[in-house]
C-alpha cells in the first residue's frame, strides 16, 4: 500500500499523524514485569464495572487480530462515527496486523475482554521517538458505554504513558464527541483545545517509576 494511503486510512483510526515507521511486536522486545504496574506481573487485570459486571484487561497481542475486527464490525454506527471521525472502510490485512501488533513502549494498546469478545481498546503511540506527547484513542463496545470501562482503560494508559516518560495526551476528536473530553478531562488537566483536538497533560506521580525493556 502506498505510504500516502496508509497515512490517510491511520488518520481515521486515531494513529499519531507523525508516525512513520510500523511497531513490530512486542514479543521482540520483552518488558519487564513492571512495564503495566496496575495489571500486575501476570499482565492481566480482572475488573468491575460500576454494575459489578467483570471484564478482563492485559495489553494487546499479534494473536487478538480476529476479535478486534469484530469488535469494530459490531459497533454502532454512532459508535463508528465517533471513534473513526467517520465511515470505516475495511482495513487490509496489514493494517490490522499494525493494530495489534504494539510494542509497549512508542505504541501501546490495552484490551478489555468479557468471556470470548474485545469490548473494549485504549491505545496510544507516542508522536516522534524520544517525544513526551502521544495520541491517545478509545472504543468501548455499544453495551459497555457508560458503564466505567473508558475511565478503567483511561487509568491503564495513564500509568503506562508516565512510566514511559510521556506527559501529556493529544486526542483528535470531532467536536460534537463530548464522552472523550469528560473521559480525559475528568481527571486530567487539559492544556490546549483546538478545533479538531485537545490535549491534556498527565501529571506527576510518584509511583510513575520509569520501567525498562527486559534483556
Amino acid at each position: 500500500m502506498p505510504q500516502a494511503a496508509f497515512k490517510k486510512t491511520h488518520r481515521g483510526l486515531g494513529l499519531a499523524r507523525r508516525v512513520r515507521r510500523r511497531y513490530t511486536s512486542s514479543l521482540s522486545r520483552p518488558l519487564d514485569s513492571s512495564a503495566f504496574p496496575l495489571l500486575g506481573k501476570a499482565g492481566v487485570r480482572e475488573v468491575h464495572l460500576r454494575d459489578g459486571a467483570s471484564v478482563t484487561l492485559r495489553p494487546i497481542r499479534p494473536s487478538d487480530v480476529a476479535a478486534l475486527r469484530a469488535f469494530v464490525k459490531a459497533l454502532s454506527t454512532e459508535s463508528r462515527y465517533f471513534r473513526f471521525q467517520g465511515t470505516l472502510i475495511d482495513l487490509s490485512d496489514a493494517q490490522w496486523q499494525y493494530l495489534v501488533s504494539a510494542d509497549g513502549w512508542d505504541h501501546v494498546a490495552i484490551v478489555a475482554w468479557s468471556e470470548s469478545s474485545v469490548v473494549g481498546v485504549g491505545r496510544f503511540i507516542r508522536l516522534q521517538p524520544g517525544s513526551d506527547r502521544a495520541e491517545v484513542a478509545f472504543a468501548v463496545a455499544d453495551a459497555f458505554q457508560r458503564r466505567g470501562l473508558g475511565s478503567l482503560l483511561r487509568d491503564e494508559l495513564v500509568v503506562a504513558a508516565r512510566q514511559r516518560g510521556i506527559r501529556l495526551f493529544r486526542a483528535e476528536v470531532l467536536a460534537e464527541n463530548h464522552g472523550i473530553r469528560r473521559l480525559l478531562c475528568h481527571s486530567l488537566r487539559l492544556v490546549s483545545d483546538l478545533e479538531g483536538a485537545f490535549e491534556v497533560a498527565l501529571g506527576p506521580d510518584a509511583d510513575a517509576r520509569p520501567v525498562s525493556l527486559s534483556a
